[in-house]
């Protein structure tokens, strides 16, 4: 009986084994790119946060100033799916 049974979910066990990996190889990626593009704007904006940073800007004002423009992104985005789902609706 457990010898019928193994066979019969072995092959689901296998395929939510396989479906897991990809899942975290797809979360790994996404956050290497988020950490990328943060990153290259960081690497752009260094003259700008140093120039705060002189004038005495406190560190979790120049941390805000980084995660404004990722909260920037996040509004453009359901701005963008707004709209299409009011066109396709229209």
């Amino acid at each position: 009986m457990e010898d019928v049974l193994a066979g019969v979910v072995a092959e689901p066990r296998f395929n939510a084994a396989v479906l897991g990996i990809f899942a975290q190889i797809a979360f790994v990626l996404a956050a290497v790119g988020i950490y990328g593009v943060i990153s290259y704007d960081v690497s752009r904006r260094t003259h700008e946060i140093g120039i705060r940073a002189a004038l005495g800007a406190q560190p979790a004002a120049l941390l805000a100033l980084i995660l404004d423009k990722v909260r920037g992104w996040r509004r453009g985005h359901r701005a963008r799916r707004g709209g299409r789902f009011c066109a396709q609706r229209g």
